[in-house]
């Protein structure tokens, strides 16, 4: 049985740019399912919800969790005032992602963080984002891979080229993770983390990528990990 993996949507505002909108349409670009059913898994699109014990219900029925990317984390999740560029996300999205990002951590259900999601695990674990990076449109740029973490393992390779598109960033470190990749400008491109199974976060959009052979390997190397968990709890 190929491995269930849940991805995240946005959720569009009926009234852009208001606190208390209307959720009107969940979305999600289809490289992130294409990603994983060309890596082995089958994509579950998750719909927002509010009750933590439906949010545990949906995760033990998941072998795997891609965090996708969006607009920004409400900065009040990290104690920060709103950045004038700051762009939020709807704030059902902001209160599930973090919810369903918390208990998928603490359930130890292996989780990839892209864009948004590499900043949603760094704050859920207790982390800061730079809300505003002068330089926030790094369209191809080349990234150092730390030897010795999971995404070195996976790419077999200390440089990467990749597609970075954002205006913000990790700023403190969130406990339980580590630095897996850096940029030439010392902006953090990739976590991981230390005390679970597979935690791991990518700043740059390799769903967009997919015609890269060693960017597919982040999917086929996430998917390969979420297996074997899969048949050692058989």
């Amino acid at each position: 049985m190929k491995p269930f993996i849940g991805i995240n949507c946005d959720i569009s505002r009926e009234w852009p740019g208001h606190q208390e909108e209307k959720p009107r349409r969940l979305s999600l670009y289809c490289e992130y399912y294409e990603a994983v059913k060309t890596a082995g898994g089958i994509p579950i699109l998750l719909a927002p919800l509010e009750e933590a014990k439906d949010i545990e219900g949906l995760l033990n029925r998941l072998d795997g969790l891609i965090l996708s990317g969006g607009d920004d984390i409400w900065p009040e999740r990290y104690g920060q005032t709103r950045h004038d560029r700051t762009n939020l996300v709807s704030k059902v999205r902001d209160t599930f992602d973090f919810q369903l990002a918390r208990q998928a951590l603490d359930m130890d259900i292996p989780v990839l963080g892209i864009c948004h999601g590499i900043q949603l695990i760094n704050v859920v674990m207790g982390g800061t984002l730079i809300q505003d990076i002068p330089s926030h449109l790094k369209v191809t740029h080349k990234v150092t891979v730390e030897r010795g973490t999971h995404l070195h393992e996976f790419f077999k390779t200390d440089a990467l080229m990749v597609n970075s598109i954002h205006h913000q960033a990790i700023g403190r470190l969130g406990e339980g993770l580590k630095v897996s990749a850096t940029a030439e400008d010392g902006i953090v491109e990739a976590v991981e983390g230390t005390g679970h199974s597979l935690v791991m976060g990518v700043q740059w959009h390799p769903e967009r990528m997919l015609e890269d052979s060693t960017q597919r390997r982040l999917f086929t190397a996430f998917l390969e990990e979420v297996k074997g968990r899969v048949q050692k709890n058989l």
